[in-house]
């Protein structure tokens, strides 16, 4: 008896990839309204709702008014209007398909980025005017982990391995007596 037959085939890709048309954080491609190319004072591009997050996420010893690009770390000042007056990639915009190179108007309200989303203006349309909006802002509360007897032994597990290992600075370790437990 034979051997069943494999056969393989390699399909290439229809087109390259443009990296530059996605922001390099959430690797999602540009658009004119969440997604529009917003470029740092140092150059770098990133999509408004990447940056936003940015803004809200930034460390506390960073003035206010700031926003370190988290490629250079240089800092860049953030507009009073937030995130979506920093400037716009009208380069990148203009790579866009015709239908999304006119960047349309978002703003922030508290920790959301907003939109305001025109209905359909043919007369026997039903559908109103619609605001979208994206949350932004660290939405994760801060609150103690419940203790179950399983997170207790982890816990435990983990001090144990810590107390094992001396360390200088933030990077280097001089010695390790233990190996890392399986939690």
């Amino acid at each position: 008896m034979d051997p069943p037959e494999v056969w393989h085939t390699q399909v290439e890709p229809d087109e390259e990839v443009d990296s530059k048309l996605e922001c390099s954080i959430c690797f999602t491609s540009y658009d004119n309204v969440f997604k529009t190319p917003k470029v740092l004072t140092c150059s770098h591009t990133f999509c408004l709702e990447c940056v936003a997050r940015l803004v809200a996420a930034r460390p506390p010893e960073t003035p206010s008014d700031k926003v370190l690009c988290p490629f250079c770390r240089r800092p860049t000042p953030i507009p009073q209007e937030g995130a979506p007056a920093l400037r716009t990639s009208q380069e990148l915009l203009s790579t866009l398909p015709p239908h999304l190179q006119h960047e349309e108007p978002v703003w922030i309200e508290g920790n959301k980025l907003c939109y305001k989303q025109q209905a359909d203006s043919s007369p026997d349309s039903s559908q109103s005017d619609m605001c979208i909006c994206v949350d932004i802002g660290l939405s994760k509360k801060e609150t103690p982990p419940v203790e179950t007897p399983r997170t207790g032994i982890r816990q435990q597990r983990l001090e144990q391995r810590n107390h094992h290992f001396s360390i200088i600075g933030s990077t280097q370790f001089l010695e390790t007596k233990a190996d890392i437990v399986t939690i």
